[in-house]
């Protein structure tokens, strides 16, 4: 079965790849999406021919063909116990960065079966786990599957419980799962669906771009496996297209997100796909990804090869042993204060987010963008105090933080003047030095012995001397007081006592 799924919705939505069995018939399915791996647009269903067109939740599907990959009979239940088990490795805290969740999902109205088939589920993870380990070996290497897992290193089986509309349609599984809540960026979801109306289906991004901002390096990302394909290969294989395989600018691209070069896990013949090689003719490369290892999984590409210029699965964040996670976008910056530097100027400062990569930061003021930058500080030079409305947003390449909230420029006290001194004559003159930046201007006053200070006068924020020119038989002081002043308070300093 071939779908193509439009996603008229979500601008990051996925095609989907699947191999799919009924309990009758195994068949293969996969969805391309409408869009480009950014999702600009939906074409109409004139697109999908002579095929069946379905309008789900989800978007439009085409639908047509059959063939049966990864049906596995022996006993009914999907497993397949010759492929061995390789144990999920211990990393850090089991939760923490990029993983892989791993959940059993039922539907309402049906038993809850997680206790008898828990270890049946972790099987086919550790079966997953061993085909990539001992393809990255293959190359010289190593690579394990990330999985979420507890504090003893043992992978997590959450449950979700799925709604009716679910059983026949990954569209609404996907609806669904995230409703549940498994959306989360660093995830990408492995649903062992408690049901046999498909074998497997994987969602994929179309982008072939190499480097950490590829779009299968991050999530979220879904997978479905029903219970006749809960097996090692199946699981392998839907994790991987998770992952990114195969891309249509791969070599042996078939045409249906897989290959043309078998043996290879990602590799068969898929109706309306193109014609399947024998390449590797050992049996057992069924069970290892990449034939070639040259479409989408080497650990050491050759320089100027394709996998070396183009999105390779074996650099996926979601390995262990594979590149770096794709940057989440930042978190918010704290600390954010504007101060008046002078009377019509001001300075914002801010602290980083924590534990966030950032390349650059925004500052808006009432509204607009007024600056862009890497440092953790800016200037407004026609600043008023009490206004600005600043706001500041850390951004990377994943895009941009929540913005701070609403700040107003404080306007300081102004300095205190310095070095008073009076001289006397006729008038009596009072000198001070001083930093003006914050002073609106300069008050003088007396000082009477044992009463309040006289006002005598009031100078320009230039000024650094005054004048007394009160009559002596009405001056009843002999020290002087010199305040800067501005909108906030006053700063005063008095002339020493001799």
């Amino acid at each position: 079965m071939r779908l193509s799924l439009c996603h008229a919705r979500r601008s990051r939505r996925p095609r989907l790849v699947a191999a799919v069995a009924t309990a009758a018939v195994a068949l293969s399915l996969i969805a391309s999406a409408c869009a480009d791996s950014r999702g600009t647009s939906s074409p109409a269903p004139s697109r999908c021919g002579d095929e069946q067109v379905l309008n789900t939740a989800a978007g439009l599907m085409c639908v047509h063909g059959d063939d049966s990959e990864f049906r596995v009979a022996a006993g009914g239940d999907g497993s397949d116990a010759r492929v061995p088990r390789l144990a999920i490795p211990c990393h850090g805290d089991g939760t923490s960065g990029n993983r892989i969740a791993l959940y059993y999902g039922y539907f309402a109205g049906t038993p809850n079966r997680i206790a008898s088939v828990r270890g049946q589920i972790i099987s086919a993870i550790e079966q997953a786990n061993d085909i990539v380990f001992k393809s990255a070996q293959q190359t010289g290497s190593k690579r394990w599957l990330r999985v979420l897992t507890d504090s003893s290193c043992t992978p997590r089986v959450q449950v979700v419980q799925l709604p009716g509309s679910a059983r026949g349609d990954f569209g609404n599984t996907i609806n669904a799962a995230e409703a549940a809540g498994l959306n989360a960026h660093d995830r990408k979801y492995v649903i062992f669906v408690d049901t046999r109306h498909f074998c497997g289906l994987g969602s994929l991004y179309d982008d072939d771009q190499p480097g950490v901002m590829n779009i299968n390096n991050g999530g979220p990302s879904w997978a479905r496996l029903d219970s006749e394909c809960w097996s090692g290969a199946a699981t392998a294989h839907e994790i991987m297209h998770m992952l990114g395989s195969v891309q249509p600018s791969a070599p042996h691209y078939d045409g249906t997100g897989h290959c043309t070069d078998d043996h290879d896990l990602m590799c068969y013949q898929n109706r309306g796909g193109k014609r399947v090689r024998i390449r590797c003719a050992q049996t057992s490369e069924e069970n290892r990804l990449d034939c070639g290892h040259d479409d989408y999984f080497n650990t050491d590409p050759a320089s100027g090869s394709y996998l070396a210029r183009h999105w390779d699965t074996a650099r996926s964040s979601f390995l262990y042993g594979g590149g770096p996670a794709q940057p989440a976008p930042p978190g918010a910056v704290t600390g954010v204060k504007a101060t008046m530097s002078t009377l019509t100027s001001s300075v914002l400062r801010w602290a980083a987010p924590r534990h966030s990569r950032v390349t650059s930061y925004v500052v808006s003021a009432d509204g607009q963008a007024v600056w862009r930058g890497t440092g953790t500080s800016w200037t407004d030079n026609s600043a008023q105090a009490g206004a600005g409305n600043y706001e500041v947003q850390a951004t990377n390449e994943a895009g941009a933080g929540p913005w701070s909230s609403p700040t107003q420029a404080a306007l300081p006290p102004p300095a205190s003047p310095t070095s008073v001194t009076a001289i006397a004559g006729r008038p009596i003159s009072i000198d001070w030095d001083a930093d003006s930046r914050l002073a609106s201007g300069y008050t003088v006053y007396g000082l009477p012995g044992g009463s309040a200070p006289h006002y005598l006068s009031t100078w320009p924020a230039t000024a650094r001397a005054a004048s007394d020119t009160t009559w002596p038989f009405l001056r009843h002081w002999s020290r002087y007081r010199v305040c800067a002043y501005n909108a906030t308070t006053s700063s005063c300093t008095d002339q020493p006592a001799t």
